[in-house]
């Protein structure tokens, strides 16, 4: 900063816009503004002035590109959380991310909140299931499942979508949609021993899907527990109902074996040849079938045992075409599976139970 004059020292003058040197002798000062003092600073002095301004200057910039290194990281340290959260999502922690959206399912939800949670859905196909009989009583009239009867010839039923997602290669979700697009029934099958979720059927009772049998639940009198069963050629199925009045808020749980799921033992002998229940057979069978599917119905117009035993999972046709493309391993642990139930057919035809 300068001029210096003869003493050594440096004349500013304090203008009303700010701080200005004084001229050298004989230079003019063309300037209006009115001068408000003048300070005599001593050249040392303004030297670290001088020397401060452009300390301070320097901390700022450092300051700045401190906050802008910390801005990295918080950015650098979000992706890496991302990153590591779709890996865990993707492998380790799957099962619990899928279980813990399905317990935020709900009978009469809206499908968009479904769809919320998982998704679109992979297959989608509309029917006609047969309406629930509306009953004369004594009482006011209300709706009754326990007056089930199939559709007669000429009667629409009740228009319903079915929507089916696969949750990655563990598990299938399964949704039953009125025509108002509100969640009548839905159900969760488990096809890998990695995926094992613990369910509450009722009030009272739990049950982890792919490791309990079904003799782990208390077998309910008819017409409350109605069993459902069926084996063909290269397909099977079963189902048993369970129904706990107000205290399970009047829904319904069917629990039992799909052929789309794992593990599968098929009902063999269960029924004899009039399609009458060989109860021995069917006790033995609860005992050693391990519950691969959970499908939870509501209190409403929507007849489920229409569709039973085969409606308690996702349609084996319909699915599998989506593994025709599956790695060589998948593949092999299917055929692995047809292969064990064509045995335990074989076993029971020399057996005399078919």
């Amino acid at each position: 900063m300068e001029p210096v004059d003869e003493d050594g020292v440096l004349q500013l003058r304090v203008l009303a816009n700010g701080l200005t040197a004084a001229p050298r002798p004989g230079v003019a000062l063309w300037t209006r503004q009115v001068v408000l003092d003048e300070v005599v600073m001593p050249a040392s002095t303004a030297g670290l002035v001088h020397h401060h301004v452009v300390n301070s200057l320097g901390d700022l910039f450092h300051t700045w590109q401190q906050v802008l290194v910390l801005w990295a990281l918080v950015l650098a340290t979000g992706g890496l959380l991302m990153a590591v959260r779709t890996l865990w999502r993707a492998t380790v922690g799957k099962s619990r991310f899928f279980i813990a959206r399905y317990r935020r399912l709900a009978v009469a939800a809206r499908h968009e909140y479904v769809k919320g949670l998982f998704g679109e859905s992979a297959w989608e196909h509309r029917g006609r299931v047969g309406p629930v009989e509306q009953v004369e009583t004594d009482r006011p009239r209300r709706w009754s499942w326990r007056s089930r009867r199939p559709v007669q010839p000429g009667e629409p039923g009740v228009e319903v979508t079915v929507r089916v997602w696969p949750l990655g290669k563990i598990a299938y979700l399964s949704t039953w949609c009125t025509d108002s697009d509100e969640v009548a029934a839905f159900s969760l099958t488990t096809r890998s021993r990695w995926f094992r979720p613990r369910i509450s059927i009722g009030p009272d009772h739990t049950i982890t899907l792919g490791k309990s049998r079904l003799a782990d639940l208390p077998a309910q009198p008819a017409p409350i527990g109605n069993h459902y069963a069926a084996v063909g050629a290269r397909r099977t199925a079963y189902a048993e109902e369970h129904y706990f009045g107000n205290g399970g808020q009047y829904r319904h749980w069917f629990v039992g074996v799909c052929d789309a799921g794992y593990p599968v033992l098929a009902p063999i002998g269960v029924k004899d040849d009039d399609e009458a229940w060989d109860e021995e057979q069917l006790a033995r069978y609860r005992a050693g079938a391990v519950i691969n599917s959970v499908l939870v119905c509501g209190m409403g117009a929507l007849w489920v045992s229409e569709v039973l035993p085969y409606g308690i999972g996702p349609d084996l046709d319909t699915v599998r075409l989506m593994d025709a493309n599956a790695p060589r391993w998948t593949r092999w642990r299917q055929q692995r599976h047809r292969r064990r139930l064509a045995r335990e057919l074989r076993r029971s035809i020399e057996a005399g139970q078919v």
